[in-house]
């Protein structure tokens, strides 16, 4: 079989032609880009049917994207290949990044890791297995690489009792790992009383965020990072969810000014676990596989991700008004 004239053939049964522009091997999966010839207007459904016939034609898993006159056609890999953390560790020790907060490297072979401290907060899903522990880590071990346990701590909420390493004597941690929800309740609202505080110091001191308070006063304040492994497995009961989502949503609203940063996974992207107060208080978004397109709409409001392949393999979703979504290999781990 030619695939390239396979590809333009199934394009053609839909009324569109195309032609071949380029071919780019990523680490798990191969792009493709074509140029439309067709002057007629696709909708988004006419997409999709294409879609679902390639994915048949090529029995492999693909993502089909129209960009203006292109599709992006990616076509999953037999095989993918993971990039290792410790190729990114030097790079992120010299950056001048206060949060380093690795996400992955693009198809370009372009790393793409931001600063947390100059970012919004955090929302990762994807089913068990495809790398949201190990993202977790990395993003941690990112930030231990920059900061010193002076200037950075984490407070760790694990209702499963084996995501997070258990040395409750960690220096970095603010406290022991959260495990119920009256010691998360309790915390989230000590959380929030330092959160206050933190803007009366800022008061008297003249200034408006932590990086100036820090380089402008006597004294200086920790960056903290609340990271909670997943919200699925946390299995609260009405009451306490609705408790929980307004604590979370002040501590996201207020906290990026003073230093404080939210990063929660999910393996089940539910309505009833991602509610809207989550959504708003979580903007920026990461997914790895799952199972049906449905709950790749409920993180992303359109389909893609059910077509990732290997562990690492990740869509990712500024948010803030971005809503482009791009593709990226997550970096492992080694252990």
């Amino acid at each position: 079989m030619d695939f390239k004239q396979s590809v333009i053939d199934t394009f053609s049964s839909f009324r569109i032609n195309v032609s071949f522009l380029r071919m780019k091997e990523s680490y798990s999966y191969t792009l493709y880009e074509l140029k439309i010839l067709s002057s007629l207007k696709i909708s988004k459904e006419r997409v999709a049917n294409v879609a679902s016939a390639l994915s048949a034609l090529l029995n492999r898993g693909i993502r089909l994207i129209k960009l203006d006159d292109i599709f992006r056609l990616e076509v999953e890999r037999e095989k993918g290949s993971a990039v290792s953390f410790s190729e990114i560790e030097e790079k992120i020790k010299e950056s001048s990044l206060i949060l380093p907060f690795p996400i992955g490297r693009n198809a370009e072979g372009e790393d793409v890791i931001l600063d947390l401290a100059a970012w919004h907060h955090f929302l990762i899903g994807g089913m068990d297995g495809y790398g949201k522990s190990n993202f977790l880590k990395c993003a941690m071990n990112a930030m231990k690489a920059k900061r010193s346990s002076d200037e950075l701590k984490f407070i760790l909420v694990d209702f499963t009792g084996h995501d997070f390493d258990r040395d409750l004597s960690s220096p970095y941690l603010m406290c022991p790992i959260i495990s119920s929800f009256k010691d998360l309740h309790d915390r989230f609202e000590s959380l929030l009383e330092l959160i206050n505080h933190r803007f009366y110091c800022f008061e008297r001191e003249g200034v408006g965020n932590i990086e100036s308070y820090n380089k402008n006063s006597e004294g200086s304040f920790d960056y903290i990072v609340l990271v909670i492994s997943d919200l699925a497995q946390m299995k609260l009961n009405d009451v306490e969810k609705k408790r929980f989502d307004s604590l979370l949503s002040g501590i996201t609203t207020l906290g990026k000014a003073v230093g404080v940063h939210a990063i929660a996974a999910s393996s089940s992207l539910s309505s009833s676990i991602l509610t809207y107060d989550v959504f708003r208080s979580l903007n920026s978004h990461i997914c790895f596989k799952v199972e049906a397109a449905i709950y790749s709409r409920m993180i992303f409001f359109s389909p893609g991700a059910e077509a990732l392949s290997c562990p690492g393999d990740m869509l990712f979703m500024k948010g803030y008004g971005n809503n482009e979504v791009e593709r990226l290999q997550g970096y492992r781990l080694d252990v």
